[in-house]
């Protein structure tokens, strides 16, 4: 157990922890767990000398936080505008970006049941804008940058409404979003709403560059306590009180900070992995969804025990499941998550009202044949090494990183991590008005993907926060599942390595095995090549048109005459069982004359780049042993290769027979080579039998019959042109080739399809969004869209 996993665990049971005449001293408004009072004693010795070290840091640096009386009596300085947090900084930046606002709102509900004393709630919330000065900060900017001023002279009245409960949840949707004006608003605002005369709701709305958690929790213990007619002391600090220390702090200390993480984060990645559902767009809105579950009480329980076993805390183990989850999902082996951390280490901040939290991007890096608890070991030291250097601001992290800079995404930090361990119910304060906190919808995201997991220690629920521009319901909803899964896994077997954690539960798993269990087709003992699909057609429908190119239109009779005199030349060329044959012709009708002969002499045909370098064909060529090159004498630089042959001039066979060659047997029908991009180009043997499977599936699912009429747009060296051509005329239908001139602009490709009128529509991902943004019109013949590619 570490020293950070118990400083966390403390302050999750409101455990204060310090230094009284150099001894330790422990309190707790509840008492200590005894599990928890046990480690304590532990560790007593390293928690005195961390508790020491933090108490000469203090000495050293010459920072005690002190009230500005006390600071302005000692400088003799005047009172008047006072420098931002750093984080503060950051919001107030945000905050000028048009669409941030509401982003920063931190909106929560009490519901109020019993007798209601409204002028003493509405004093109650008066005297807490009194109490804390950051309630009542606005932001002013100037030529010397950005300051903020405590509002002397201000109003403040508590609205009331009589509402239906529809009513009041649209005006609670609309206060949550409802912008702050920085430079003139009060920080807090408050709407109460009667629905009965003892039923009430309190929509209480703070800009984030005044709160944050912690602090929420001490405004609620003081609006209640005030409420209730108690005497509070008045605040030692104020939150400008601590915008001074930590620029007096960072002043001496910042230094070795940033160099810990500059180290720390050097060659981080900029973005994440995880795959999107959307497009990302060129400037990402914070407009998110939300997604609510339940830990299963028993899997929770086990969770519990196994951070107990491990020797770390729940957070800990639940991040560290976080971060095998995004492994499993991306393949990543380094892995950037944001989480936030309180920043009230010392004891005068414990009842400060601000924003003190920072996020801390905690660097890991998984690997796929590591065992989760070697994993976990990892992390935890890991995050035990971030805590200690946690008073670094998170703006100044990114600045000493300095990735790059976008609109589309933020730095460092687009994943995030959170665990809450409350120390009460919902239930809050006995008396005859009951206050029950009512948790707010948000439709904002301040990061692409957050996972926030609520422990009471009895009930753990998780929620999702993603971003809509990028991610979809249904994604989210099955990584919710996927991610309870893993936690099974790991709590069933912490020792598996990290890329055998399910992903699927029991259920899933048996769905996904029967995808498989479905009736098979019986094509019998010998099921036909597709290529002799293309002389079933010649023989039943020999004047149907198989191929339009260019004005030209090939019947299945003369398509299957021209591929059969084509083979039997291949045959008397020296073409075995089994040779494959280059096409490198582009996307025309030779081409499909080509693929057809090719299978029919018996072998396969490798799919060939016209417009790639020399040497990529040349190695393709060598590569997959190529007994012949069919192309075009339009292609000089191919004709002179070995093996050459001219498909446009059939002299040497035009005079031969129109009926197919003796079969022979070959189970290869082509031969599709990888881009290289990654390396060498890698080529892929495609069997007859695995061609005819795909032709029937696409058949049957996109409704293709011989009155159908199929475009042909993609490159002749992807393997996507096969999904074009082949199931198209396995059930006698149209190919309509499409040329680089109709597929050069949007004007010349709506030409082709109104001409057309084809039934089947496909694009490469690219291009179809190029065309669709262009404004192409699918004429209403089309009856399927199909797309592809690297984009999708």
């Amino acid at each position: 157990m570490s020293l950070a996993d118990l400083l966390h665990d403390a302050r999750a049971n409101g455990v204060h922890l310090s230094l009284r005449d150099g001894r330790l001293a422990v309190q707790a408004k509840g008492g200590v767990p005894p599990d928890l009072l046990a480690r304590i004693k532990g560790q007593r010795d390293a928690l005195v000398d961390w508790l020491t070290r933090l108490a000469e840091d203090a000495g050293q640096q010459d920072t005690a936080i002190l009230p500005a009386a006390a600071s302005e009596a000692e400088s003799g300085a005047d009172p008047g505008p006072e420098p931002l947090s750093y984080s503060q900084s950051r919001l107030w930046v945000i905050d000028r970006m048009e669409n941030a606002a509401g982003l920063y709102n931190v909106p929560f509900t009490l519901r109020l049941t019993g007798p209601l004393d409204l002028a003493a709630l509405e004093q109650a919330l008066a005297r807490l804008l009194d109490r804390h000065a950051v309630l009542r900060t606005v932001f002013d900017e100037g030529p010397g940058g950005v300051t903020q001023r405590v509002l002397t002279d201000y109003t403040f009245a508590l609205p009331v409404h009589q509402m239906t409960p529809q009513e009041l949840a649209s005006l609670t949707a609309a206060e949550a979003q409802r912008p702050f004006d920085l430079t003139r608003d009060l920080m807090l605002r408050a709407v109460l709403v009667r629905l009965a005369p003892e039923d009430h709701h309190l929509l209480l709305t703070l800009h984030h560059i005044a709160t944050d958690g912690w602090s929420n929790t001490v405004l609620l213990e003081e609006l209640i306590a005030l409420y209730h007619g108690a005497a509070l002391p008045a605040p030692a600090l104020q939150f400008t009180d601590y915008a001074r220390w930590q620029r007096r702090m960072l002043a001496s200390n910042g230094a070795a900070l940033a160099e810990w993480w500059r180290a720390t984060l050097q060659g981080a990645p900029d973005l994440h992995d995880l795959p999107c559902d959307h497009p990302r767009p060129p400037v990402l809105s914070a407009s998110g969804g939300h997604l609510a579950d339940r830990v299963p009480p028993a899997l929770a329980t086990r969770l519990r025990d196994l951070a107990r076993v491990q020797g770390v805390s729940l957070f800990t183990l639940l991040l560290a499941a976080w971060a095998a989850f995004l492994h499993r999902q991306t393949g990543t082996e380094d892995l950037v998550i944001g989480t936030p951390v309180a920043g009230r280490e010392r004891d005068e901040l414990k009842q400060l009202v601000g924003f003190l939290v920072n996020t801390l991007p905690l660097r890991l890096q998984p690997l796929p044949d590591q065992r989760f608890v070697d994993f976990l070991a990892d992390a935890n030291r890991q995050t035990t090494n971030a805590l200690a250097h946690q008073n670094l601001p998170f703006e100044m992290i990114v600045e000493q990183v300095n990735p790059p800079r976008s609109l589309s995404h933020a730095p460092l930090v687009q994943l995030a991590f959170t665990l809450v361990q409350p120390q009460a119910g919902d239930k809050i304060a006995p008396g005859p008005l009951q206050f029950e906190a009512v948790e707010t919808a948000m439709n904002s995201a301040k990061f692409e993907l957050s996972l926030g997991l609520v422990d009471s220690g009895t009930d753990m629920g998780l929620g999702w926060t993603y971003a809509t521009d990028l991610f979809a319901p249904a994604t989210i909803a099955r990584y919710n599942r996927a991610f309870l899964s893993l936690l099974e896994g790991i709590a069933a077997a912490p020792e598996t390595v990290l890329t055998d954690l399910p992903l699927v539960s029991s259920a899933e798993q048996a769905q996904l095995l029967a995808l498989g269990s479905g009736p098979v087709r019986d094509d019998g003992p010998n099921p036909p090549e597709p290529h002799a699909l293309v002389a079933h057609f010649a023989e039943t429908t020999p004047d149907a048109i198989a191929v339009v190119w260019q004005g030209q239109q090939l019947s299945y009779a003369t398509l299957n005459a021209r591929a059969n005199r084509l083979a039997h030349h291949l045959r008397a060329l020296g073409v075995q069982a089994g040779d494959a044959v280059a096409v490198a012709t582009g996307r025309n009708a030779a081409m499909i004359e080509a693929i057809v002969a090719v299978n029919r002499a018996g072998a396969a045909f490798v799919q060939m780049p016209v417009d790639a370098p020399m040497d990529r064909v040349t190695g393709i060529l060598q590569d997959s042993a190529s007994r012949l090159l069919l192309t075009l004498s339009d292609r000089p630089d191919l004709m002179a290769l070995p093996g050459a042959l001219a498909l446009d001039d059939d002299t040497m066979w035009r005079d031969l027979p129109t009926t197919a060659p003796e079969p022979w047997h070959n189970p290869i029908s082509y031969i599709v080579y990888t881009s290289g991009t990654t390396g060498v180009p890698k080529g892929a043997l495609n069997t007859h039998l695995g061609l005819l499977n795909m032709c029937r599936w696409q058949a049957g699912d996109f409704g293709m019959d011989a009155r159908c009429s199929q475009t042909v747009a993609a490159n002749p060296a992807f393997d996507a042109i096969m999904w074009e051509i082949w199931p198209a005329l396995s059930v006698g239908g149209r190919l309509i080739l499409l040329s680089s001139e109709d597929l050069a602009d949007v004007g010349a490709l709506q030409t082709a399809l109104d001409h057309h009128m084809p039934s089947h529509f496909w694009l490469p991902t690219g291009l179809m969004e190029a065309m669709c943004g262009a404004g192409l019109r699918l004429p209403a013949s089309v009856r399927s869209v199909s797309t592809g590619g690297d984009r999708l």
